[in-house]
């Protein structure tokens, strides 16, 4: 893309940067591959989804919804990272990764203390939805918006089905 001398970029385009020194040994996303371990924070976040994927499941109004939905996303939350597989709206795969060459349409990325704020049973104002935390630029999304967009419903409420269910729902800090 060529420019005028003394032209500003356009503020609609994003600016491209280099921000990973390969040579001096900076690449952490090599390291994430090499070394799978992540401590025991990675069981409880693979047991919580699979949690969630057997509410999704048991619920025939959002399966119903998500009738039309068959495709993988990546979920990242913090640093851990997990394939979601949907098929005719079930939650038919969670898979943890990092796993090497694996596509998936769209990746959604929460920061940990975003997620346990968003998991709470009542969230604080701008936790309770994925577009809140990207508003408060705890959270993102890349790549194919689509199908995220076209059954936005859907995802949403199975998002909200990882909230806690307990008698007493207040406001954390």
């Amino acid at each position: 893309m060529h420019r005028r001398p003394g032209s500003r970029p356009c503020p609609c385009r994003p600016i491209w940067r280099k921000t990973l020194n390969w040579s001096k040994g900076s690449g952490r996303a090599f390291d994430r591959a090499a070394w799978p371990y992540y401590g025991d924070s990675m069981g409880h976040l693979t047991a919580t989804l699979e949690e969630l994927a057997d509410r999704v499941n048991e619920n025939p109004g959002l399966v119903r919804r998500g009738r039309f939905v068959s495709l993988e996303w990546l979920l990242q939350i913090g640093a851990e990272d997990h394939y979601l597989t949907i098929e005719n709206g079930r939650l038919a795969a969670v898979t943890p990764g990092p796993v090497l060459m694996r596509s998936s349409r769209f990746t959604i990325h929460i920061e940990e203390d975003a997620w346990q704020r968003f998991c709470r049973p009542v969230p604080r104002p701008g936790y309770y939805d994925l577009f809140g935390m990207c508003k408060l630029g705890v959270a993102r999304i890349d790549g194919d918006f689509h199908p995220l967009i076209a059954n936005l419903r859907y995802f949403r409420e199975m998002l909200a089905m990882a909230r806690l269910e307990t008698d007493e729902a207040t406001h954390g800090s």
